[in-house]
């Protein structure tokens, strides 16, 4: 993070720019994706004021020195690349101790089936980038943290929202691409039965 100064008239607030994906909280990043979504990510001001917590968004419509935005614009380079998708090695949240992430070989039916109700639209290929983002901390509160009651996982995925986007991120399509290899591979034996019951 990098501090900057928002001057106009009488204003002056100063103000950090993150300079990577693990400064920017999860939820920032699929509010980027919504405004990509939407067409609306060649709009500076609603980028600045999506990324720029300190400064109101409409702030961004007055004139300014184009050093200001040459500057905001040099730190923010890295939103136009995917984040990383490097699992953590391990996650500590207050109620747990630290938690490895290593495959989901090991589930209770409930965990199986919560997350593939969650995923449904996804794994089905229904969904949009968008609609894949939001769900990742879902899937990741039900198969990492091991929440089936509905009440915690919302309370979890509210949290998980708020950790830096290239941890999520990295979770949530470790998770999913575990998810798609399981499901292709139910989806391939329920054909072999089938093909049997013919035969």
């Amino acid at each position: 993070m990098n501090l900057l100064k928002y001057i106009y008239k009488n204003t002056d607030i100063p103000f950090e720019v993150a300079d990577n994906w693990g400064d920017v909280p999860f939820s920032t990043y699929v509010a980027y994706n919504k405004l990509i979504e939407a067409g609306e990510a060649d709009n500076q001001a609603k980028i600045y004021g999506l990324f720029i917590d300190a400064v109101p968004a409409e702030y961004w419509d007055r004139p300014h020195n184009p050093k200001l935005y040459h500057s905001i614009n040099n730190q923010l380079n890295f939103i136009s690349e995917e984040p990383s998708k490097e699992v953590p090695t391990h996650v500590v949240h207050d109620d747990y101790k630290v938690i490895t992430p290593k495959s989901i070989e090991e589930v209770s039916a409930n965990a199986y089936w919560g997350t593939l109700k969650a995923v449904d639209k996804v794994l089905k290929g229904k969904g949009t980038n968008c609609t894949t983002l939001e769900v990742m901390p879902e899937m990741i509160a039900i198969l990492m943290f091991k929440e089936t009651k509905e009440k915690t996982i919302n309370e979890l995925s509210k949290e998980i929202n708020e950790l830096p986007t290239d941890k999520v991120y990295a979770l949530g399509c470790f998770f999913l691409q575990k998810l798609q290899d399981l499901k292709s591979g139910t989806t391939r034996i329920c054909r072999l039965k089938n093909l049997m019951k013919r035969i």
